[in-house]
């Protein structure tokens, strides 16, 4: 059986783990509020093909912002700038200090870090949950959508669905992104991936094997002003 564990990181609320199977079935539920302690148990235990990690897994060396980063912008898809250490210690940017903390779990528990290569497998990847939903969805979300939670997990769940993944157990936004994160980890290690970035500042997988250009914005759906 091959196996993805999704994990999106949350200083303030904990981790939400989720794992998929090949089918995109989940194994177990989705694991809300979990700790470093219960990731390094369920890693051990279920030992997945891969980890997918929805953080930066360590700081920019040298500017205000990663390759990987800058090429997202390029491409239309907004992301948060990862700064240098230094500029990192404003309590904003605790979400990635847990990140960082969780790559290290993983790396204890055999998981490297993938940096490049043609295989992720027995890798820990760090993975964009918006940038993954844009990339299998092959368009950006309308105008107004991402500013609002339940809209922004509407059209994400949309994307899960059109892969194969139940929605039903996931109750939050950061679960649908733990299951994002499963489903580009599985189409990862099915050679469906793309590493933007370098090995100095980090790589960013997409579940995508090469980008034309400039996504494109949605029109039309439901009015993010609507209630």
């Amino acid at each position: 059986m091959v196996l993805s564990t999704g994990v999106d990181v949350s200083a303030r609320r904990g981790l939400d783990i989720v794992t998929l199977d090949e089918r995109r079935r989940f194994v177990g539920p989705p694991l809300r509020r979990q700790s470093l302690v219960d990731l390094r148990r369920l890693l051990k235990d279920v030992q997945p093909n891969v980890v997918a990690i929805d953080s930066p897994p360590y700081f920019c060396s040298s500017g205000r912002s990663r390759e990987c980063e800058r090429t997202l912008m390029r491409l239309g898809v907004q992301c948060y700038a990862t700064p240098s250490e230094a500029a990192g210690k404003k309590h904003f940017y605790d979400w990635m200090r847990e990140g960082q903390k969780v790559f290290r779990v993983a790396q204890d528990t055999g998981y490297e870090l993938y940096l490049q290569g043609r295989s992720v497998r027995n890798r820990a990847i760090e993975i964009f949950p918006h940038a993954s939903a844009v990339v299998l969805r092959g368009k950006l979300p309308p105008y107004g959508w991402s500013k609002k939670r339940a809209l922004k997990k509407r059209w994400r769940e949309e994307v899960l669905v059109s892969h194969g993944v139940d929605t039903e157990p996931l109750v939050s936004l950061d679960e649908v992104d733990a299951a994002l994160a499963a489903l580009t980890g599985l189409l990862a290690l099915e050679g469906v991936f793309l590493g933007i970035g370098d090995s100095c500042d980090g790589v960013i997988v997409l579940p995508i094997n090469e980008v034309d250009g400039r996504f494109s914005r949605e029109t039309g759906g439901v009015s993010p002003t609507s209630p």
